[in-house]
């Protein structure tokens, strides 16, 4: 700063006192500053704070899998300088650091605390909200699953769930054309046969799981009959026979060798409905004893009558 002429002159003229009166209270308000620190730097951290910003790779990421929280933004105002990040991340854990990876493990929705705290002590904290999403699980029970029809079956899916998010709905489709709702339901197939149950749950999200569970309904064991045996050509024999059940599980052509054999053993098997079976390059002179079985879906065999045929 340069003073002019009429500037100095002013100091020396009546204005002196003025000037030594205003430099006197400057001086008092420096030292009042210097004899209480604790004033001022209340002052200064009233002005001066720290700004927490949080940057989110995804806010919807699914169970299981991890999203990377970025506080390396957060800034201070004034003179504040951030000195720590501290992350909680809603699930019971927690780190430190301006950048984390982290992995969530429960469904819902999450609140992720980031607070930034400077040298002055002073604390700011910023909220991300990150939607933890998953599928539901589903569960089912049935007693029984196998038996004589009309078959009554109890249903129970109550160990299915929903984490997080809540139950939208329940389907159960019980294979016969019928359907359901509920975790529970008890059912009657009139009908022998195999039946696919399903049950379906579906969360708040409309995400769905599907369980699955066979019913076997039988009837009562009835063996194939009329079997005969005929060797129309050299070297091949040809059976046939009438079936009489609607639940065969599997149907077996078994024989033995020689006229009297007992030893049968299983040399093919034919669809549930097959009525015949042909079978070649066997030996001509020799006798065979043939004879069917048949097994329902609960495991019940049966025979059908022996007959013997000589190859031509």
């Amino acid at each position: 700063m340069s003073y002019t002429t009429a500037s100095v002159k002013d100091l020396r003229g009546p204005h002196r006192l003025a000037w030594i009166a205003a430099l006197l209270a400057l001086l008092a308000m420096a030292f009042a500053a210097l004899a209480a620190p604790g004033r001022a730097n209340a002052q200064l951290t009233t002005m001066s704070f720290p700004v927490p910003v949080i940057s989110a790779s995804t806010t919807y990421v699914q169970v299981g899998t991890s999203a990377t929280l970025d506080g390396s933004q957060s800034y201070g105002i004034e003179m504040s300088v951030i000195q720590s990040w501290e992350w909680n991340f809603g699930d019971g854990t927690t780190a430190s650091g301006p950048v984390q990876q982290h992995t969530f493990t429960t469904q819902g929705q999450t609140a992720v605390v980031l607070t930034v705290t400077d040298q002055y002590g002073t604390s700011r904290s910023a909220t991300q909200y990150v939607a933890v999403w998953g599928y539901p699980t589903a569960s089912l029970a049935a007693t029984p699953t196998t038996g004589r029809g009309p078959l009554t079956v109890n249903f129970d899916a109550s160990a299915s769930t929903a984490p997080g998010w809540g139950v939208r709905s329940t389907a159960w489709n019980f294979g016969d054309g019928t359907t359901g709702t509920g975790f529970t339901a008890s059912h009657t197939y009139a009908t022998p046969g195999q039946y696919m149950t399903s049950f379906t749950i579906t969360n708040n999200l409309g995400f769905a799981a599907t369980a699955y569970q066979t019913i076997n309904v039988t009837e009562i064991m009835a063996p194939p009959t009329a079997l005969t045996a005929t060797s129309p050509t050299r070297g091949n024999v040809t059976l046939k026979w009438a079936n009489h059940m609607s639940t065969i599980f599997s149907t077996e052509i078994q024989r033995c060798s020689g006229s009297s054999c007992t030893a049968f053993a299983t040399v093919n098997y034919v669809t549930a409905t097959a009525t015949s079976y042909s079978e070649g390059a066997l030996r001509s002179g020799t006798t065979f004893r043939y004879r069917i079985k048949v097994t329902d879906y609960a495991g019940n065999a049966g025979y059908s009558k022996i007959v013997s045929i000589k190859v031509r």
